[in-house]
């Protein structure tokens, strides 16, 4: 049966507090929401950030990121991988504009890395900025100097697989991009960027598949 708006949002606001949807759900789309929603549970969402949900068509576009990614994952694990996360970051179009500034481009947090001193975990930066051709980006990590490890990813040498898929907004698509844990920016060659600054201000909703790459060390 179909539940009231007023009740679908008291559940949205106690159980899932980092989103908003903004659109009422009905019929079947009732079930992908929830279904999108339990799925978030096994990601990592990006510190601070407040996922919104505009429509069912980027509910069903979320799930179907998170599943890929999902399965990414586990196969990694299964090839005898031993780092490999989802996760759920927003980026600003701002970044992605022709005038802007890679290195002063927005930071996306994720919490991640073993646990310190009362239980605080690390931090994995990640920013998108636009390059001459096309889009880079760059990964540090909040302990990079004091750490010579992140579980098992060694932090001077680290390198790390990235798959992004966007789910709202621009197209923006790439998989085993390549980054080293070092600030550096990597050429994003295989995506797919938006050059509109019309759109700059907005954030686009992005699942991303996490693992370590090569060791470099």
């Amino acid at each position: 049966a179909s539940s009231s708006p007023s009740l679908w949002r008291l559940c949205l606001a106690q159980g899932f507090p980092n989103i908003t949807v903004d659109f009422l759900p009905e019929g079947e789309n009732q079930a992908k929401l929830l279904s999108c929603l339990l799925l978030s549970r096994v990601c990592v969402l990006a510190e601070g950030a407040v996922l919104r949900l505009s429509s069912a068509e980027e509910v069903q576009t979320m799930i179907s990121a998170i599943q890929e990614a999902k399965a990414t994952a586990e196969s990694h694990l299964a090839d005898g991988g031993r780092v490999a996360r989802v996760a759920i970051g927003c980026f600003y179009m701002d970044a992605f504009s022709e005038h802007s500034v890679p290195e002063l481009s927005p930071v996306t947090s994720f919490a991640l890395g073993p646990q310190g001193p009362g239980g605080s975990r690390g931090r994995l930066q990640l920013r998108l900025g636009h390059g001459p051709e096309g889009l880079l980006i760059a990964a540090t990590h909040s302990r990079f100097a004091a750490l010579k490890r992140i579980g098992t990813w060694r932090i001077k040498t680290a390198e790390i697989l990235i798959d992004l898929a966007s789910t709202s907004g621009a197209s923006l698509r790439c998989r085993r991009v390549r980054v080293l844990v070092d600030g550096k920016f990597t050429e994003l060659r295989e995506i797919n960027s938006p050059r509109n600054d019309a759109d700059r201000g907005k954030s686009v909703n992005c699942v991303l598949c996490l693992r370590e790459g090569r060791s470099l060390a």
